[in-house]
């Protein structure tokens, strides 16, 4: 089947072939996307394909049921309808990926806090999780079944699990400081996106409206250490490789900005020592 099929299949019973307009969206890593227009009223759906092979990284029963519960809950796009090899969902029209070099920006628009307050709230997400409490982190798991799968590394993933958990606080230590509230916030289990290239953080400036962000494609989102998902995201200013990290990693004074943002939605003063 052809993307305007599951469209058809999915969304509009009655659309002809010579009604729609299909568009390739590039940069898909782990799907095949295309945005579908109705070009009769003008709608678009987004038709997304799972690569092949792809079920060996990502549980895609998982994935359907977490990308489901965000769409019955109003936090994603709408789900118009799964089938065995994909799903059918909201196309944000008036909507652009964020470049790498934009995560940091706070003019004309306040990106870097906007982001900071979206990831916040992410974090906070009650009702999406399909594991029960308490949760787990999903990190040593994956990079050992990672590690599993090429064959080498598992000494690795066993050496930084250990080194990790030697900044965690030691026995009789209390969480008065500022360093060990930091330390305990860091290794908080929250709900975490695990995936936040500046392609999946998108800008919506519809017409009339006031721009907003949306985070989008939750293939690996699961319970975390929250000090991953922060890591990630810095991570991710320096984008695709060939890249500078030097030049492109955000600096302590935009980590500080991203991370107070934060501590706003979290209610958490931050020391500013």
């Amino acid at each position: 089947m052809q993307p305007i099929d599951y469209a058809r299949a999915y969304r509009w019973p009655d659309l002809e072939t010579n009604g729609a307009k299909v568009h390739v969206i590039s940069g898909g890593i782990t799907n095949s996307l295309s945005k579908v227009t109705n070009m009769k009223t003008g709608e678009s759906v987004l038709v997304r394909l799972f690569g092949e092979g792809t079920d060996i990284l990502i549980n895609r029963e998982r994935d359907n049921a977490i990308f489901s519960n965000m769409s019955r809950l109003g936090y994603g796009p709408k789900l118009f309808g799964e089938f065995a090899e994909g799903r059918v969902e909201q196309f944000f029209d008036h909507s652009r990926p964020l470049e790498p070099a934009e995560m940091s920006l706070r003019a004309p628009l306040d990106l870097a806090g906007d982001l900071a307050r979206a990831i916040a709230w992410h974090h906070k997400l009650e009702g999406v999780e399909i594991r029960p409490k308490p949760w787990n982190p999903v990190l040593w798991d994956t990079l050992r079944r990672w590690a599993d799968m090429v064959g080498s590394g598992q000494g690795d993933v066993e050496w930084l699990e250990r080194a990790l958990a030697s900044h965690s606080l030691k026995a009789g230590e209390t969480q008065d400081s500022a360093k060990n509230k930091a330390i305990l916030l860091c290794n908080s289990v929250v709900y975490c996106h695990n995936d936040l290239l500046s392609g999946n953080l998108l800008l919506v400036t519809p017409p009339g409206a006031l721009p907003r962000l949306q985070l989008i494609d939750y293939e690996y989102a699961a319970p975390n250490f929250l000090a991953y998902d922060i890591a990630n995201f810095f991570c991710e200013h320096c984008g695709f490789l060939p890249f500078d990290f030097d030049e492109t990693f955000p600096s302590e004074e935009k980590q500080r900005y991203f991370l107070n943002a934060c501590a706003l939605v979290f209610i958490i003063p931050l020391c500013k020592s």
